[in-house]
This record gives structure tokens, C-alpha cells and sequence, in this order.
């Protein structure tokens, strides 16, 4: 882990982000990245686990009341592909990065 963050750390920097940005950019990636990971991890259960949980979830909860919710529940049920956040959401990161890096 040392090396890896020493090598992001590294990146920044010589692609011209001063120390505060490289701060900045570095806990923005790593914490997503990070997120992205235990977020995979705590799902790892057995399919049919999981799809037991997900039809209980659908039957008990509230959807009437809470609308935008379960529309958000909802598309976690698209493939992957289709909903690729992870990859979207690194996007933003590394656009916003972008965006501050020229600025300076």
C-alpha cells in the first residue's frame, strides 16, 4: 500500500499539482477508490443471499413514500455496464483535478 500511494503521491506532483492540490487529489482518488473496494467487498455474499435480501427489500419497503429512493434502488439492479459509477465518478475526479491543475 506504502508504494502505491507513494506512486499516486508522485504522479500528482510531477503533473504540476502544487502540495496542497496533490493533498487534495490524492484522499479524493484514494478514498474513492478505497470506497469503491469495501463497497465490493461487503456485497461478495453468495447470489442467492443476496437476491433473497434484495426481494425482501422491495416487498417491505415504503416506495410510495420514499420515490426517489427506490428509483435509486432501483437502477443498482441494471448491469454493471450499464451503470458504470465507478468509472464515471473517477472521471469527475480526474476532470476536476484537471480543471484546478491548469488554472494554477
Amino acid at each position: 500500500a506504502i508504494s502505491a500511494h507513494a506512486a499516486l503521491l508522485r504522479r500528482l506532483r510531477e503533473a504540476g499539482f502544487s502540495v496542497e492540490m496533490t493533498h487534495h487529489g490524492f484522499h479524493a482518488l484514494n478514498d474513492h477508490i478505497l470506497g469503491f473496494t469495501l463497497q465490493e467487498l461487503s456485497f461478495a455474499s453468495d447470489d442467492e443471499a443476496l437476491g433473497a435480501l434484495e426481494k425482501k427489500f422491495f416487498r417491505d419497503f415504503p416506495g410510495e413514500r420514499f420515490p426517489y429512493l427506490t428509483e435509486h434502488a432501483t437502477a443498482h439492479r441494471l448491469p454493471l455496464e450499464e451503470r458504470d459509477g465507478v468509472e464515471f465518478v473517477l472521471d469527475l475526479i480526474l476532470d476536476g483535478l484537471e480543471r484546478v491543475r491548469t488554472a494554477t
